[in-house]
């Protein structure tokens, strides 16, 4: 396991300008954080690292499909196209399909948010659970029903 120390600093901009600058941890006498990490890749200049981070999140961005969320509004658990969701994950989009069938099939071919002629509605949700496969987001929805319950 490797670590990494993190700048104790409140803005992005001090913290950006502290990795930028590749201030040692000792440095301005707070102390910083020592992280567990996982390390994937080193890179030679700090242009280069920020474009590997953009390549990393597209990367883990096609390996997630599909999301189990719950609607605030109505608190139901709901398996939901990840590419529904908002960017910080806070809210989905929502087709205006009446028909369970045609819902399903939306969700199943993650089709885009815009299609289908009317404009889709934006719900907040809880965002429990992010997975590859349909069939595993389905099982996690059950297990988050039945706690639920419990």
């Amino acid at each position: 396991m490797k670590h990494c120390y993190w700048p104790p600093f409140k803005s992005t901009e001090k913290c950006m300008e502290a990795i930028q600058n590749k201030l040692n941890p000792e440095t301005e006498g707070k102390p910083w954080e020592k992280l567990r990490i996982i390390f994937l890749r080193q890179y030679s200049t700090f242009e280069m690292a920020k474009e590997g981070k953009k390549e990393i999140i597209e990367y883990k961005e096609r390996q997630t499909m599909y999301a189990v969320v719950t609607l605030q509004e109505s608190d139901e658990v709901m398996v939901v196209a990840s590419n529904w969701l908002s960017p910080d994950k806070k809210q989905c989009y929502w087709p205006p399909f009446k028909s369970t069938e045609k819902w399903m099939e939306a969700v199943q071919n993650r089709i885009k948010p815009e299609t289908g002629g009317k404009p889709w509605e934006k719900l907040n949700i809880n965002l429990h659970w992010e997975n590859v496969t349909f069939e595993k987001a389905k099982e996690r929805q059950k297990q988050i029903k039945e706690q639920k319950e419990q």
